[in-house]
């Protein structure tokens, strides 16, 4: 038995066996190849679609962001627009107490007196005038006090007239106007 050989038989067997591993090793790496390609493709479109959707967020977000600024000029302009409204409104206002005050002035002064000057600040009327006596201004005064459009009338001088009329009085009056608001008046 010596001359018998079965080693080409085992050889063979195993050469078999090899090709076959090698082929299931390559059955496998192709799969993995494959898998690997799939996955590749499948994360590209992923990010291509995100971006796709990133692009498109941009996009409107730049639109909103050129509305709110078209809204931030709507609400510059129409504060501007309010606040010319509000400066009407008070020259409105400002006109009618002026008339108010100066018919008011008009109605309560007293006979033997009249106004030389009038100046008007916030609020506040300084009248320079002559009047016949001391009376004549304290009557004015009175009747001022008594009125709806002042506050109060206070003496800043009288002094006696100057040159021809010398019996006449000169005489300085500060009057505070009522504060009346433009939304009750």
């Amino acid at each position: 038995m010596r001359g018998l050989n079965l080693l080409p038989w085992r050889q063979e067997r195993r050469r078999k066996q090899q090709q076959v591993r090698l082929s299931m090793v390559g059955v496998i790496a192709g799969c993995a190849v494959i898998l690997v390609a799939m996955g590749w493709w499948w994360m590209d479109s992923q990010i291509e679609h995100q971006q796709t959707r990133n692009d498109f967020l941009e996009t409107e977000i730049e639109v909103a962001n050129q509305k709110i600024g078209k809204i931030r000029r709507i609400k510059e302009s129409k504060q501007e627009v309010l606040a010319r409204m509000g400066i009407i409104t008070q020259l409105k206002h400002e006109r009618v107490t002026i008339v108010k005050a100066l018919d008011a002035l008009a109605r309560r002064r007293p006979e033997g007196m009249y106004f030389t000057e009038m100046r008007k600040n916030e609020g506040l009327i300084a009248l320079n005038g002559v009047a016949e006596s001391n009376k004549r201004v304290s009557d004015l005064m009175d009747n001022l006090k008594d009125s709806s459009s002042f506050d109060a009338a206070d003496i800043k001088a009288v002094k006696s007239g100057s040159g021809d009329a010398s019996s006449l009085m000169d005489f300085e009056l500060l009057v505070t106007e009522t504060v009346i608001t433009p939304e009750s008046g």
